[in-house]
């Protein structure tokens, strides 16, 4: 058993996106990933229980990224599509940041 300080840990969920872990997502793989939402959900409980804090990461991504609109690959995490959302077995509490990365920078932004 680990034993942690509530005060000065944090559980970091990065990438849990319906684009990587569900059914329909263009880069879901069913192997690993549907074994690990229901551990993570377990953990997460236990840490809010505790008083942990609690972070989130998640990929947002443009239609006018330089990788689609140049190198041509498919768009994936778009801003405001069903494939960019966090899974809802893990929707963010009030007050849980979530930070919101981009790997290339929009042209517009």
């Amino acid at each position: 058993m680990i034993r942690l300080d509530s005060k000065s840990a944090a559980l970091v969920v990065i990438d849990m996106e319906n684009e990587f872990c569900k059914p329909g997502g263009k880069l879901y793989h069913s192997e690993g990933v549907d074994e690990v939402i229901p551990r993570l959900q377990h953990l997460l409980r236990r840490c809010r229980e505790a008083g942990v804090q609690v972070i989130f990461v998640k990929s947002v991504r443009f239609p006018d990224s330089p990788e689609f609109s140049r190198f041509g690959q498919t768009p994936i995490l778009l801003k405001g599509t069903w494939g960019a959302q966090l899974i809802e077995e893990l929707t963010p509490k009030q007050g849980e940041p979530v930070i919101k990365r981009k790997w290339i920078l929009s042209l517009k932004e």
